[in-house]
């Protein structure tokens, strides 16, 4: 059996060594439009000369920085831009939360007009699919 006074240092050990451990963890921040789509992420890595140091950020642009998908919520009108991409091979499709097909464009201009008017109030997700990436954007039909 560990003695009371033995679990106690144990514990503030631990507490210790798992403080240090968060301090020195990278930190991810996200930065969004005004509609509410995620444009760029920054990673703050902790400074590797010492405990003190001010630490390294370094900004990356996510691939979604290049499509905006508005208004959200909507009333049926729903704008999709695409800007920054191959159109080439581009896609849209939007889905209802049980994954059924609703609406499906093949040919995509940089900016596209959708209309949910005629479907009932909900969520629905709209796909949008470049030769590069693919990116998925919640949508609210009111």
């Amino acid at each position: 059996m560990i003695p009371q006074k033995s679990k106690k240092t144990l514990l503030a050990v631990l507490v210790l060594a798992v403080s240090a451990c968060l301090a020195f963890a990278d930190r991810i921040y996200y930065s969004y439009d005004n509609t509410g789509n995620r444009v760029s992420a920054s990673t703050h890595a902790p400074s590797t000369r010492g405990a003190f140091g001010n630490g390294t950020d370094i900004s990356d642009t996510l691939a979604l920085s290049g499509i905006r998908v508005y208004p959200n919520p909507t009333e049926g009108p729903l704008t999709v831009v695409i800007t920054g991409y191959d159109l080439e091979n581009a896609g849209i499709t939007v889905t209802d939360m049980t994954g059924k097909n609703l609406i499906r464009l093949t040919e995509t201009a940089e900016t596209n007009e959708l209309d949910l008017t005629d479907y009932p109030s909900g969520i629905y997700l709209v796909r949008i699919r470049t030769g590069e990436s693919e990116s998925v954007h919640k949508i609210v039909r009111k």
